[in-house]
C-alpha cells in the first residue's frame, strides 16, 4: 500500500487514529471501540477480536517498540529474540550541501588606524586573503573607506552537513487487519517525530524520517 491508500484508510478511520494518538501521547482512553490503557512503561491498544498492541516508547530519544500480543504479559525490550513488530531505527550519514561562501568584506583583515598613521613615506604592501587569492593594495594609498569595502560577489561552496535519518519499520503480517493497523500506525509515528524536530544544529541538515515494511 503506497502512502496515498495509507492516507485514505486513515480518513476513513477516524475512531482509530485517534485512539493511536492517545496512545502515542501516553494517554488513556476508556471508552468507544478502540481503547488505550496504561501499562507500567508500555501504552496499549485494544481492539476487539484481536490481539492487543503493547508499545515502549520514550520520545525524546525516538526509540519505540510496539508488539502485539496475545496474552497480557508485557514484552520484554531487552530480549533480542523477541522482535517487535514496529520499531524505529536511528542512522546517521553525510551529505554534501552546495551554499553561497564568504563575501570578499568577510575575510578581509584590517589595519587599525594607530597603524596606518604611522606609516611614512614607504608604501608596503598589505595582502588581503580572499579564499586562495590575494587582493593587494598599497597601504600609503588606503583608506577607512577602502578597508571596509565590501565584494558583493560570493562563490558556492560545498559543505559536508550531517544528517539524522529515522526508519519507521513494521513487520508484514499475514492478518491483513493488523497489517493494515501496522501502516497507520507507523504512519501516525512518521508524522510524530517530524513534529518533535522543530530546528538542527548548524552542521546538520533536517533529518529524514523514512516508513519500511519488512518482509522477513
Amino acid at each position: 500500500m503506497d502512502q496515498t491508500q495509507t492516507k485514505e484508510l486513515i480518513n476513513n478511520l477516524p475512531g482509530l487514529v485517534f485512539a493511536i494518538h492517545k496512545m502515542l501521547d501516553k494517554q488513556e482512553k476508556n471508552f468507544g471501540y478502540f481503547q488505550v490503557k496504561k501499562e507500567s512503561d508500555f501504552c496499549s491498544l485494544y481492539i476487539p477480536s484481536l490481539p492487543s498492541f503493547k508499545l515502549y516508547q520514550n520520545s525524546r530519544t525516538h526509540i519505540y517498540k510496539g508488539y502485539w500480543q496475545t496474552s497480557d504479559i508485557l514484552p520484554d525490550i531487552k530480549d533480542r529474540k523477541h522482535k517487535p513488530h514496529i520499531n524505529v531505527k536511528k542512522k546517521q550519514t553525510s551529505v554534501k550541501v552546495k551554499q553561497q561562501g564568504l563575501t570578499e568584506s568577510q575575510n578581509i583583515k584590517l589595519v587599525p588606524k594607530q597603524q596606518v598613521s604611522k606609516i611614512t613615506n614607504s608604501k608596503p604592501i598589505i595582502v588581503v586573503k580572499k579564499q586562495q587569492e590575494a587582493i593587494k593594495f598599497q597601504a600609503g594609498k588606503s583608506t577607512e573607506k577602502q578597508q571596509k569595502l565590501a565584494v558583493t560577489e560570493s562563490k558556492t561552496v560545498t559543505l559536508v552537513k550531517k544528517q539524522r535519518l529515522y526508519e519507521v519499520i513494521y513487520q508484514y503480517h499475514v492478518n491483513p487487519e493488523i497489517r493494515l493497523i501496522n501502516q497507520i500506525i507507523a504512519t501516525c509515528l512518521k508524522e510524530k517525530i517530524e513534529a518533535s524536530i522543530s530546528s538542527v544544529p548548524e552542521n546538520e541538515i533536517m533529518p529524514l524520517v523514512s516508513i519500511t515494511e519488512d518482509n522477513g
